[in-house]
Order: structure tokens, then sequence, then C-alpha cells
């Protein structure tokens, strides 16, 4: 999964998960705690991990039950960043991440549509990446990009995104098959899903 660049004054520095799947342990987890649910299509996720890498960047993911982090088939994903990046500055860097990887990810590929009215950007793209425990990871991410606004005037952005894995050769195959029909609906439940209102600055790591 590709999350928000973290941003400073010279350049965007945009971080994968999919290809580092060895630090997904060490972030905060928050078992034990009754942390909120979200009901996408038809399944209930409920959060799993949360984390402020940075100061104005938050994260938060979430898991249908039976599932774990990192080897995970269904994501959910809701990140907040304040830092005064626009919309179409945070997914350009993503889509410059995508375009880059397809030099040596056969699979890397991206779509992109905008709502010129609400100002929301949709971001779908695939990756893969070699893993020695589990072979082939495909990896299917959909991201909707909303735009706002502080209190003070400065721009945010807010991230909903659903992710997807197939791990080995012939799971990775059935996948791929099953998302030509899937893809559709996901990002139109994508687009239906309301902003989680539970949804709030987390705690430190």
């Amino acid at each position: 999964m590709i999350i928000f660049p973290r941003f400073n004054h010279q350049a965007a520095r945009v971080l994968t998960l999919l290809v580092c799947l060895v630090a997904i342990p060490q972030a905060q987890s928050v078992e034990g705690t009754s942390p909120p649910n979200i009901v996408f299509a038809e399944t209930n996720y409920q959060l799993a991990w949360q984390s402020n890498p940075t100061p104005g960047y938050s994260k938060h993911e979430f898991l249908p039950q039976g599932q774990e982090l990192p080897y995970y088939h269904n994501m959910l994903l809701v990140e907040q960043l304040t830092n005064g990046m626009t919309v179409p500055q945070v997914v350009q860097s993503q889509i410059e991440l995508v375009t880059e990887r397809k030099q040596s990810d056969p699979v890397a590929q991206h779509r992109i549509m905008n709502n010129e009215q609400t100002g929301e950007f949709l971001l779908d793209f695939l990756l893969s990446a070699a893993d020695s425990e589990h072979g082939t990871i495909i990896e299917w991410n959909v991201y909707r990009y909303i735009p706002q606004q502080s209190a003070d005037g400065s721009e945010g952005v807010l991230l909903l995104g659903y992710s997807a894995r197939a791990y080995g050769d012939e799971e990775g195959r059935s996948f791929l098959i099953e998302l030509q029909e899937s893809r559709p609906q996901i990002i139109q439940a994508l687009v239906s899903l309301s902003v989680p209102e539970h949804i709030g600055t987390t705690a430190e790591r």
C-alpha cells in the first residue's frame, strides 16, 4: 500500500509498505482497545493499526475479522494530511511513484479519475512484489482523495482507501481475473463511503 508522501521544503518522499512488509508489525497496535468499525461493501472492518508518523499526518488501517497485518487480504485505510499539501500534489506524488515502479514491476499500472465539482480524485493502481515466504504478492489499491480545509484556512487532504492482496502465482492469477468483475463495484462502494466521523488524531507512536 502506498501512503501519503512525507513533504519537506525541498521534496516529497513517498513511502511504500508493499516492499517493506517487515516494517508493519513495528507500528502501534490497537489490540485490547475498543476501536471503531467501518462497514464497507457489506463487510465489517475493525481498526487494527494507527499512527502519527509525522506532525500533521495521521493513519488508520482497518481489517475484517480474522485477518492480520502484515499479510492481509483486504484493508481499509483512512489517512489525513494537514501540512498544506493539496489533493493534486498528493495524487501526483503517488502517480510518479507508480510510474517509476513500472520500470521494474511488470504488473504496475494506474488509472485516475477526478470530480471537478467536489475536487475529489480517485486513483486505482496495481503493484507486485516478491516475498520470500509467500512468493509473488499482487496488490490492488483504490484511493479516494478528498480536499479539506482547516480552521485557519490551510489546505489538507483526507484519503479513504481500499487495498486487496493475493499471495502466490495461483492465487494471483485468480485475483486478477476476479478483479475485472469486482473493480467497478468496489470503486462505487468507496465513492459512496461516508467520511468516518469517529476518525481523529491518533496518539503518537
